[in-house]
């Protein structure tokens, strides 16, 4: 591996390493590259499956890992996970300079790490930016990250007209696409009646995949006022009961989290 250059790419959940893996195997194939998986936020997180041990479960080595989400899900919360992230990442960045950073999206744990690397003098490269997510702090923070990044891979023309407009050197941009693409072109495609099998599930004539994401921007978009949205979203839901299945995701570490899943189970039984 000499004269190869290390990249650190850094994962925080399992929604980005999703995306990142088609990208982590490729760059692994090359003896350009020397590939370090660097873990944050709610891989490192009992709360959220310890997840981290999916990524080992591949036969991938994680180099470093930056625990830095507490128990709670209030907005306190998630600014001092952002403060002691960026104290922890000091310290990786500190004895383990890599030649690039190569990251993904939009969470504030991502955000941290980039703004590390920015003071550090290391270039980073960000994945998905300039895309759209209305009502969600997401997007600022996905700007704030592309703004502190160096070179940008969009999935979309209109993603990489926003990152220009935002002063990024046109040289530095290119649209090669959504990895999730290459990602669903290497799956094993299962037929429906293998995957109720493998799920131990029962698909009826009407079925629902749902997903509640917290309008995190939002005046008064606390823990009352998720509530009533979840408890109007499930009353809804009951108008189908026995006629429909319901598939429904679980959360990620964003404010009131804990009100949804509790809403989830209490719908679900």
């Amino acid at each position: 591996m000499n004269g190869s250059k290390k990249i650190a790419i850094v994962t925080g959940s399992r929604a980005d390493f999703g995306l990142l893996r088609p990208v982590i195997e490729e760059l692994m194939t090359s003896e350009k590259f020397q590939v370090e998986i660097w873990a944050t936020g709610m891989q490192l997180s009992s709360q959220f499956g310890n997840t981290y041990k999916d990524i080992e479960s591949l036969g991938l080595r994680i180099h470093e890992k930056v625990v830095c989400l507490t128990e709670e899900d209030s907005e306190d919360a998630n600014t001092v996970a952002v403060g002691t992230a960026m104290k922890e990442w000091a310290n990786v960045l500190k004895r383990n300079k890599p030649d690039l950073m190569l990251v993904l999206g939009d969470r504030f744990e991502i955000l941290a790490a980039v703004q590390s690397a920015l003071f550090f003098k290391i270039p980073v490269a960000h994945l998905c930016g300039g895309d759209v997510t209305e009502g969600a702090f997401d997007e600022a923070i996905r700007h704030s990250i592309t703004k502190c990044s160096h070179i940008h891979f969009v999935t979309n023309e209109d993603a990489k007209n926003r990152v220009l407009q935002m002063g990024e050197n046109p040289a530095n941009v290119y649209n090669f696409g959504s990895p999730a693409i290459d990602l669903m072109n290497q799956l094993d495609w299962v037929s429906k009646d293998e995957l109720a099998k493998d799920l131990n599930i029962v698909f009826s004539k009407i079925n629902f995949l749902i997903t509640f994401h917290p309008e995190t921007l939002a005046k008064g978009s606390g823990v009352e006022e998720v509530s009533r949205q979840m408890s109007s979203l499930t009353a809804a839901l009951k108008e189908f009961d026995g006629e429909a299945s319901f598939f429904i995701t679980g959360t990620n570490a964003d404010n009131a989290y804990s009100v949804i899943d509790q809403k989830i189970l209490e719908f679900c039984s």
